[in-house]
């Protein structure tokens, strides 16, 4: 089915806005914002394309997580956020949607599926008081952006962003590209934290991890769940892996594990005492196992919204 939406699409190197609303919400994871090993301020897996089960790109390293949370305890002391919101709070998203020409397989995302996404995630944020409203969708033809992959490659993000992003802090951009170089797939996704530059603020994925994508095990639309989790401040609930000790992810009441999890069963490991979190959104398992964030992890998106995000 060819992608149809209410607009003319005006083919370039860049197409025009499509806007569109959900109006229904179902009831029902400093520097520029990535931090990690590469350049300094960057998220990269180490086993990078190498490994055979990749996940999310975010991985801060533990001088990046203490810089981060020294400033937000310091901004939270200031403006002493009081938490959750009776009333909730609804985020934009507009998604930016690159492809290497006008197949689906090729990462010309149908608008069904782009409406299923956005479906879930109101979903998986239903008990946060977090909903999400469809903007608009770029779509932007471009068959070497698309081959680049998800790689969380710092030149090319800083390439790439700026000429799509819209929107303000509260305005969630996310950007769709393909497989990588020789068909490697990379990452599923990586999402920058709060508080860094807004050019460079928004979320990447590999168009196969959304839903009904052709990633086994990542393609029921979770994995942006994840990332939008880091994109409202949660870290990876094995934040600290290798070790039972330390802060782990900054939550009270998460179980703490030495590695990610990627199966989830009856028989959950327990890495450190107590069985691993191996239905959390912020956990690598296959999106069959996410359903829930802690009461810990929602207040803390709560405090990042509240001083970053509104």
């Amino acid at each position: 089915m060819r992608f149809q939406l209410a607009a003319i699409l005006t083919l370039s190197a860049s197409l025009a806005h499509v806007n569109a609303l959900i109006p229904v919400f179902p009831q029902h994871s400093f520097n520029n914002g990535q931090e990690g090993g590469n350049s300094g301020n960057r998220t990269l897996d180490v086993d990078g394309f190498d490994r055979p089960e990749v996940g999310c790109g975010n991985i801060p390293d533990h001088q990046q997580v203490n810089k981060r949370e020294r400033s937000f305890r310091r901004m939270r002391q200031a403006h002493r956020t009081s938490g959750r919101k009776p009333e909730g709070v609804s985020f934009s998203v507009h998604w930016n949607v690159v492809a290497a020409d006008e197949r689906p397989e090729k990462g010309w995302l149908e608008d069904w599926q782009i409406r299923k996404s956005m479906e879930i995630i109101n979903e998986d944020f239903a008990p946060v008081g977090v909903r999400f409203e469809l903007s608009g969708v770029n779509y932007h033809k471009n068959p070497e952006w698309y081959g680049r992959g998800v790689m969380n490659d710092l030149p090319f993000d800083q390439q790439m962003k700026p000429t799509m992003h819209v929107g303000d802090n509260r305005m969630i951009n996310i950007f769709t590209l393909g497989d990588g170089p020789g068909g490697k797939r990379g990452f599923l996704g990586y999402s920058t934290f709060p508080g860094g530059d807004l050019g460079q603020d928004g979320i990447i994925l590999n168009h196969n991890a959304l839903y009904d994508g052709n990633w086994d095990g990542s393609n029921l639309g979770h994995v942006l769940t994840h990332e939008i989790g880091h994109w409202l401040g949660l870290y990876h609930t094995f934040q600290d892996g290798g070790s039972c000790s330390g802060a782990g992810d900054q939550v009270g009441d998460t179980q703490i594990h030495k590695e990610a999890s990627w199966k989830c069963n009856s028989q959950a490991p327990s890495t450190c005492g107590a069985k691993d979190p191996v239905f959390n959104y912020m956990n690598y398992v296959d999106d069959a196992c996410r359903r829930e964030f802690t009461q810990g992890q929602i207040d803390r998106m709560w405090d990042h919204i509240e001083l970053y995000r509104s």
